[in-house]
């Protein structure tokens, strides 16, 4: 992708969250690696990340279990990955790597959920 579709789809991404009233965060480590939205209800965090393309494996990995820590403080996290029904994605990889951790557990999958053949995979963040 390049640099002036990922700015306007970040833009996107933000003007929508900000118009629902979510709260937008940007994770830096010297310079921004990505943008993180999270929509609350009640005591459920839902995150929304985008990383950017300078973040790495090593960043994405760091990045993700401080933002689980951080949010299950506040309340349980529900994580849902969209995947096509027999293609696993790299998302739920990476999730399903954070569950090796302890700050997240896989909780399911729902068939079909956002159409045929396309999956709603479900993580929760695992105590306080």
């Amino acid at each position: 992708m390049d640099v002036g579709r990922f700015s306007a789809k970040l833009a996107d991404i933000a003007m929508e969250n900000l118009r629902l009233g979510n709260e937008i965060v940007i994770g830096m480590v010297k310079i921004p690696m990505a943008l993180i939205s999270v929509e609350y209800s009640g005591s459920l965090a839902t995150p929304h990340v985008v990383w950017f393309p300078e973040a790495t494996p090593r960043i994405k990995l760091e990045g993700g279990l401080r933002l689980f820590i951080e949010l299950k403080s506040k309340g349980l996290v529900l994580a849902e990955i969209l995947e096509k029904r027999g293609e696993k994605n790299n998302d739920v990889k990476f999730h399903e790597h954070l569950c090796k951790y302890g700050v997240i557990r896989r909780i399911g999958t729902i068939r079909d959920r956002h159409g045929p053949g396309l999956n709603s995979i479900l993580f929760q963040s695992v105590g306080k």
